[in-house]
């Protein structure tokens, strides 16, 4: 038994995690768990996911792949708050963690800027 606990042990270790890749992706910047309830998107729900946002909700990009939560020193600033309901690129490292896609956003600018 201890050994088949200790197979177990090491082969959580050593399964592979999915490393960050480095993408730029275009989309809308949304809040997360309004999208996810009600599909809230546009100007219409801007002012709404800005009082969530500004409340600590996360915001995200919807993206034709689906939402990338984003994260990293960008996430909840007040730089991403002008960018809500507005469609976006942005660069950054792209992983998935507990089946949730997420963003580590390093630039971000408006998609007409490019």
């Amino acid at each position: 038994m201890r050994c088949v606990m200790l197979a177990v042990f090491v082969a959580a270790l050593v399964t592979p995690t999915l490393a960050a890749e480095t993408r730029t992706v275009t989309g809308e910047v949304v809040e997360v768990s309004c999208y996810n309830r009600n599909g809230g998107v546009g100007d219409g729900h801007a002012a709404c996911a800005l009082k969530c946002a500004q409340g600590g909700a996360d915001l995200g990009i919807l993206t034709d792949e689906g939402v990338l939560s984003i994260s990293g020193d960008k996430a909840d600033t007040p730089e991403l708050f002008g960018f809500i309901a507005q469609v976006v690129q942005a660069t950054g490292d792209v992983m998935e963690k507990d089946g949730k896609m997420w963003i580590n956003v390093q630039s971000i600018v408006p998609a007409s800027a490019r």
